[in-house]
C-alpha cells in the first residue's frame, strides 16, 4: 500500500508538471520550487513550498491536489480530505486527467472512511473522466473483493489489461478474485 501512495505522488507531481506545460503557463517560484524538492524526495521541504504557493495564490488546483498527496501518503486523512476538497473546487475544469486523479484520491478517502457508496461514486466519477485510469478500476476492484463481489472486480481487472496487456494489477486482481473463489487452477493461470 505504501509503494502505491508512493507512486500517486510521483504521478500526481509528472501529470501536474505536464499540464502546466501543456497549458503554456510558466509555474510560480513557490510551486517549482515545491516540486523539485518533491522530485528529491524531500517531503517536508516541498510541502513549506507548497503551503507558500497556496497562501499565495489560493486558487491554485494542482498546489492542492500535491498537497494532498502529500498528506495522504503521510496518512493524515483529515488534511488529505481537506485539500482534495480545494482542488475539485479550484482545479480547470478541462483537466480531465488531473481531475480523475483528485476523485480517485477522495475515492480512496472516503474507503478509508468507510463510506463505500461515496467510494464507488467517486470512483465512477474518476473513470467517466478518464476511461484509461487504470488506479481507479483497481481501486473499484479492491472495493468489490472486498465485499466479496468477484465478478464485478473481475470486470475491471478485465479492462484494466485490455488497457495495458501486461498490466499486473489486472493479473493480480484475477487471479485473487480466483483464489478466493477456490479456483485454484485459474487463480494460477493469472499468476
Amino acid at each position: 500500500m505504501k509503494l502505491n501512495r508512493v507512486l500517486f505522488i510521483l504521478a500526481a507531481i509528472i501529470l501536474t508538471i505536464l499540464t502546466i506545460k501543456a497549458q503554456n503557463k510558466t509555474p510560480s517560484y513557490n510551486f517549482s520550487r515545491a516540486l523539485e524538492e518533491a522530485q528529491k524526495g524531500n517531503k517536508q521541504s516541498a510541502m513549506e513550498y507548497f503551503n507558500k504557493e497556496v497562501s499565495d495564490n489560493p486558487k491554485n488546483g494542482y498546489a492542492y491536489m500535491a498537497i494532498a498527496s502529500f498528506h495522504m501518503d503521510n496518512l493524515e486523512y483529515g488534511d488529505a480530505r481537506n485539500a482534495v476538497e480545494w482542488a475539485i473546487k479550484y482545479l480547470p475544469r478541462k483537466d480531465k486527467s488531473s481531475l480523475s486523479r483528485i476523485y480517485l484520491l477522495r475515492g480512496q478517502l472516503l474507503a478509508i472512511e468507510e463510506d463505500t457508496i461515496g467510494a464507488y461514486s467517486d470512483i465512477a466519477t474518476a473513470i467517466q473522466l478518464d476511461p484509461t485510469n487504470e488506479d481507479a478500476y483497481d481501486n473499484r476492484g479492491q472495493l468489490y473483493f472486498e465485499q466479496g463481489r468477484y465478478d464485478e472486480g473481475d470486470a475491471d481487472y478485465k479492462k484494466i489489461l485490455s488497457l495495458n496487456p501486461a498490466g499486473v494489477m489486472g493479473r493480480m486482481g484475477l487471479g485473487r478474485n480466483s483464489y478466493a473463489r477456490m479456483d485454484y487452477d485459474k487463480a494460477i493461470e493469472h499468476y
